[in-house]
C-alpha cells in the first residue's frame, strides 16, 4: 500500500482540507475528503461528454469549472474498500504524471472503466493459509526469476494466475509449474495430470518455504506485492498485475503481515519425457483425471542449476 498516500487522507481528513498530490505531476489532482467524510480523489482536465457511472462503492461526479476545465472526482462509499481505492489512486497519479490538461479525463474514464471490475472482484476475507503460501511461491519465481530474466512485461503476461489454465507460467515453447513446500518435505504434490503432462519440455520449480514469526530476513504476501509492484514500470502492465492478484482473491489486508516466511531453496527440475509423471493417455478408459505425489529424493537427478536472482537474501 501507498502509505504517503494513506498520510496524505489522513491529513486532509484531520484539517478538512484538500491538498495537490505533490508539486511535480503535470495535471491537478487533489485528495482529501468530501463534504459527507468521504475518502475523495479530484483530477482537473478539459471538459469531455463522457458519460461516466457511479457504482455502489464509488460516487463518481464531474462539476463545470468554467467553459473550458472540469473538475473529476472519485468518493469511496465504503471504508472497507480504502485498501483497494488507495490502489486506484495510486494508479490515477501514476498513470497520468506525464498526461496533458487537454486529454487527461479521457484517461482517467478510460482506467475507471477498468478499475470498475476490479471492485467487483473485491474479496473481503482473506485467502487461506495454503492459498497464501502458495501464492508467495509464485511470486518469489515471478520476482526472483522470471521478471529478471524476461523482463516485467514478458513475465507477467506469461504468468496464468487464475487464470484456467495448466500450468504457472507459460512463455513460447517453455512453461514453469511451481509448488510451494516445506524444507523438510519428502514429496511434491501434483494435483492434476495437465500440471506435467505436455509435449514440450518444462520445469518443475519447487520453492521451500518455512513459516517463521520472527520478521527479519521473511517474507509476506503484501511485501512481495508491493516489492513487485516498485519493478513494474509500465502503467498497463501494473495494472494488469493488480487485475491477476484481484481474480486470485488477493487485496491488501493487514493480516496477511501475519504470514511470513523464509525462503530456504529453489530447485528447478527439467520435465522430460523419463520424468516420472503420470501422462493422460496412462489413464484407463473412464478415468478423466487423478492426482500424485513425486519423491524428491527420487528427481534429485532432474534438477537443474540455474541462477536465481538474489536468492541470498530475500
Amino acid at each position: 500500500m501507498n502509505r504517503e498516500l494513506v498520510e496524505k487522507f489522513d491529513l486532509g481528513k484531520r484539517d478538512n482540507s484538500f491538498r495537490r498530490i505533490n508539486e511535480y505531476h503535470s495535471i491537478d489532482i487533489f485528495i482529501g475528503y468530501d463534504i459527507q467524510g468521504n475518502p475523495t480523489i479530484a483530477i482537473r482536465g478539459k471538459r469531455n461528454k463522457h458519460k461516466i457511472i457511479s457504482t455502489k462503492y464509488i460516487e463518481v461526479r464531474i462539476g463545470n469549472e468554467n467553459d473550458n476545465l472540469a473538475l473529476l472526482s472519485f468518493s469511496l462509499l465504503d471504508m472497507s474498500m480504502f485498501n483497494i481505492f488507495i490502489q486506484f489512486c495510486d494508479d490515477i497519479i501514476y498513470s497520468t504524471l506525464n498526461d496533458k490538461i487537454e486529454t487527461v479525463l479521457d484517461k482517467v474514464i478510460d482506467r475507471w472503466e477498468s478499475w470498475k471490475r476490479m471492485f467487483k472482484n473485491i474479496n473481503r476475507e482473506i485467502l487461506s493459509e495454503q492459498s497464501i503460501k502458495g501464492l508467495i511461491g509464485e511470486l518469489l519465481f515471478l520476482d526472483k526469476y522470471m521478471i529478471e530474466r524476461y523482463g516485467s512485461n514478458i513475465a507477467i503476461k506469461s504468468w496464468t494466475g487464475a487464470q484456467l489454465a495448466y500450468k504457472d507460467f507459460e512463455i513460447e515453447d517453455l512453461w514453469y509449474e511451481i509448488k510451494t513446500v516445506t524444507s523438510n518435505a519428502l514429496t511434491v504434490k501434483i494435483s492434476s495430470i495437465q500440471q506435467l503432462d505436455s509435449e514440450l519440455e518444462g520445469y518443475l520449480i519447487v520453492i521451500n518455504l518455512d513459516k517463521n514469526n520472527n520478521i527479519k530476513n521473511t517474507v509476506s504476501l503484501n511485501y512481495l506485492v508491493e516489492r513487485i509492484k516498485e519493478k513494474i514500470l509500465n502503467i498497463d502492465d501494473r495494472f494488469l498485475f493488480l487485475s491477476k492478484l484481484s481474480e486470485i482473491g488477493y487485496e491488501y489486508n493487514d493480516q496477511y503481515n501475519n504470514y511470513n516466511y523464509i525462503l530456504k531453496d529453489i530447485n528447478f527440475y527439467m520435465v522430460k519425457d523419463d520424468f516420472p509423471k503420470i501422462k493422460k493417455s496412462d489413464l484407463k478408459k473412464g478415468i478423466v483425471n487423478t492426482n500424485y505425489e513425486i519423491s524428491l529424493q527420487y528427481i534429485d537427478k532432474f534438477v537443474k542449476e540455474v541462477d536465481v536472482y538474489g536468492f541470498e537474501g530475500i
